[in-house]
């Protein structure tokens, strides 16, 4: 097996020793050097990775070629990531300058939301637009990608839905404690009586008629047990 050959670093990495020996008014800044020194590498290595591509004879391809240069394969995967949205800048969509300010997250993010794979894609216009209005459009991104919706939209979503969930459920009406009470015994005596004075006043066929009625419900309230007469005696008492 052959061993992959490795590249020489082009400064040695900042020992922890070295760190705590920086003094501290000047570790913010050291820090930002060494920000803008990754940024840096990152940038150029997005640009480089298309160089090196174009340049290829037919039927070779760029991954194999750097990792037998002892290339991590993570880093020339982030390369290839960082080259994809670098070509916006060759398309004329958007300046070297906006480039080279992008994080590897800010490319990474701008990659998905161009793909087909996004809920919500957007064009390179769309997109080099938002780079430019929206500091946080790497949130917005990511959001657009997996939601379809943008980051204000999607929390507007997330709070509906949570509060919608903290209210306690509605109970549903009982139909049956909007039934009407039934009538008394003494009440239905009281409408008895009002049938019977309105009775006097009906012709003599019609009396029998309502009668032969009242009869025939007296008959069935005594068959149940109870009667007419005795409840006419209970109010009476």
């Amino acid at each position: 097996m052959t061993k992959r050959k490795t590249t020489n670093a082009s400064a040695a990495a900042l020992t922890y020793a070295e760190a705590l020996a920086i003094p501290s008014a000047s570790r913010i800044p050291r820090f930002q050097l060494e920000a803008s020194t990754g940024q840096r590498a990152f940038s150029a290595m997005a640009k480089l990775f298309r160089v090196i591509e174009k340049s290829l004879p037919s039927g070779e391809t760029i991954f194999p070629l750097l990792m037998r240069a002892g290339i991590k394969k993570g880093t020339v995967s982030n390369a290839s990531i960082a080259a994809s949205v670098f070509d916006l800048v060759e398309a004329g969509t958007m300046t070297e300058a906006e480039f080279d300010a992008l994080s590897f997250n800010d490319c990474w993010q701008t990659k998905r939301v161009l793909s087909s794979k996004s809920r919500k894609q957007l064009t390179p216009v769309e997109a080099v637009a938002m780079i430019r209005k929206n500091p946080d459009f790497a949130e917005e991104f990511a959001t657009l990608f997996e939601h379809g919706l943008t980051a204000k939209e999607f929390m507007a979503k997330e709070t509906k839905t949570s509060t919608a969930a903290s209210k306690p459920p509605q109970q549903k009406a009982d139909p049956s404690k909007n039934k009407p009470d039934h009538p008394t015994s003494g009440q239905l005596i009281q409408m008895l009586e009002q049938i019977e004075l309105a009775m006097a006043s009906l012709p003599a066929d019609d009396q029998g008629v309502v009668g032969a009625k009242l009869v025939e419900m007296a008959s069935a309230f005594v068959d149940s047990g109870k009667s007419v007469a005795s409840e006419r005696r209970k109010m009476a008492a």
